[in-house]
């Protein structure tokens, strides 16, 4: 019996011990921001503003709510209408496609400071991505503009994709603060591994023999 449940606790153990990790660029309170933006007007279609963070993974993941911390210049504070976030398998100027895309958006920068959207468990693959994200805001009716915090926390490899180009900087550019120094932006993903056939089976095994044990077989 001592043995049954032994097995069936280090099972558990370890099929649980990776849950809840956090990937992502944590923000560090760094006063610097990109601006990331979908304006929602045609007539401002090239304004519209993404911001890409790669990174990459050991292991398969279950993807689950994903926030990102910013701000808004609209004077009283008002939160925008949304916001998109999509995975994507290489960088979108270079023939990159779209694998993964987050549900429920939403941009509450006016009243906490936060963005977020959910990937209700959706299954990633171990491999190396980007997180293209952006808040939606409606230039002309909501007011203001939404900014991403940037960070130091990650490798100083990120950027900001501007498809039409009508910022005037070309189609893209790294992410960096007013000096020209090369910086990240902030986003923390919450995920779980998905876990090893070998730990399921386990698991089932343990509490089959631990069932047998009691029922006296």
């Amino acid at each position: 019996m001592r043995v049954a449940w032994f097995m069936l606790l280090v099972a558990v153990g370890l099929a649980g011990s990776a849950f809840g990790e956090i990937l992502g660029n944590p923000a560090d309170g760094t006063a610097s921001r990109s601006l990331a933006q979908d304006w929602v007007h045609p007539a401002f279609a090239a304004q519209n503003t993404w911001v890409v963070s790669d990174f990459e993974t050991a292991v398969d993941y279950y993807l689950y709510d994903v926030t990102a911390v910013g701000q808004t210049t609209h004077l009283q504070g008002v939160d925008g209408d949304g916001a998109n976030f999509n995975i994507w398998d290489g960088l979108p100027w270079e023939r990159g496609n779209i694998v993964l895309s987050a549900a429920n958006g939403w941009e509450h920068f006016g009243s906490e400071g936060l963005m977020g959207a959910d990937f209700l468990g959706q299954v990633l693959p171990a491999g190396d991505y980007y997180l293209v994200y952006q808040a939606v805001r409606d230039f002309l009716n909501t007011g203001g503009q939404s900014l991403v915090m940037q960070t130091w926390t990650g490798e100083e490899n990120d950027w900001q994709w501007n498809p039409l180009q009508g910022q005037g900087w070309g189609p893209y550019r790294r992410v960096q603060d007013t000096g020209g120094v090369y910086m990240d932006v902030n986003w923390q993903l919450h995920a779980e591994p998905v876990p090893e056939p070998g730990v399921l089976a386990l698991v089932a095994l343990g509490g089959l023999v631990a069932l047998r044990r009691r029922r006296g077989v």
